[in-house]
């Protein structure tokens, strides 16, 4: 691995921080989301958030809008969920299917 990437890694923060948390929004916004969707929106969150850690001119008040979107992704706002937990899959490797976490144990 390069200690260096060979693109502009505060034009990629700059970007990926707006563009994941656009991206949240219009999930946030559907009438009836997928599973696969649900999973995309918690993501989306998460690296939206990471990436505006990353940006020199990342703000107390772009931490707190970030964070306060992260609090609000909780499987009670996913009401097309079958159950309240949100199952979190930790990686596999073998191929086997991973034992799920409840995103409580995360909280």
């Amino acid at each position: 691995m390069a200690d260096s990437p060979s693109f502009d890694s505060k034009h990629a923060h700059r970007f990926f921080s707006a563009h994941c948390f656009n991206s949240t929004w219009k999930l946030i916004d559907k009438a009836k989301r997928t599973e696969p969707e649900n999973e995309q929106m918690i993501q989306c969150t998460l690296a939206s958030l990471w990436h505006w850690t990353q940006r020199e001119d990342c703000t107390d008040m772009n931490l707190s809008i970030g964070y306060w979107l992260a609090k609000g992704i909780t499987p009670e706002s996913m009401p097309n969920y079958a159950s309240t937990l949100h199952p979190l899959k930790t990686p596999s490797t073998s191929g086997t299917p991973t034992r799920p976490w409840p995103v409580l144990s995360c909280f």
